[in-house]
């Protein structure tokens, strides 16, 4: 099998990769035994086929490990889009409704008691029911493409 790397960033600063094949991940010898932890960030939405994912690994000690560890909400997948993180529960059978937050603490789809955290105390805060997942992350995206996202670094 062929592990394919191209090189993707979040900003120019950052040095991260996209892996095509990850059943390898864990036993790479070009990789030194002190990477323990590390994110993953997918690149096509949760609603694709499996054989379409594709996925950037952040190891702890890189730069956008921070800045995707600080965008992650619990019990969440990160996902990446026209340059924003968004978030998009776990769970992908987690019955509904759902809340899709586009203005708030964390950017994504949420289950229906798992938003609240996500918009408290902030007056303009967007955020809206919508029937699954795969609707609340198409208007999610939607609302990415025409930059109506607004993240409030304020801590929870």
């Amino acid at each position: 099998m062929v592990q394919i790397w191209l090189q993707a960033a979040l900003s120019p600063e950052d040095d991260v990769r996209v892996i095509h094949d990850l059943s390898w991940l864990e036993c790479r010898p070009e990789r030194p035994d002190r990477r323990h932890q590390w994110m993953y960030v997918s690149l096509v939405p949760s609603y694709a086929p499996a054989e379409d994912c594709d996925d950037i690994v952040f190891y702890e000690d890189e730069r956008g490990y921070a800045k995707v560890a600080n965008t992650i909400a619990d019990d969440c997948h990160i996902y990446f889009y026209c340059g924003t993180l968004y978030n998009i529960p776990a769970d992908a059978n987690a019955p509904p409704p759902f809340t899709c937050v586009t203005s708030g603490h964390y950017i994504g789809v949420f289950s229906a008691e798992d938003y609240v955290p996500m918009v408290k105390g902030i007056t303009d805060a967007v955020f809206f029911k919508v029937e699954s997942l795969e609707v609340g992350e198409r208007a999610l995206r939607k609302a990415i493409e025409r930059s109506d996202i607004v993240r409030f670094l304020t801590p929870l």
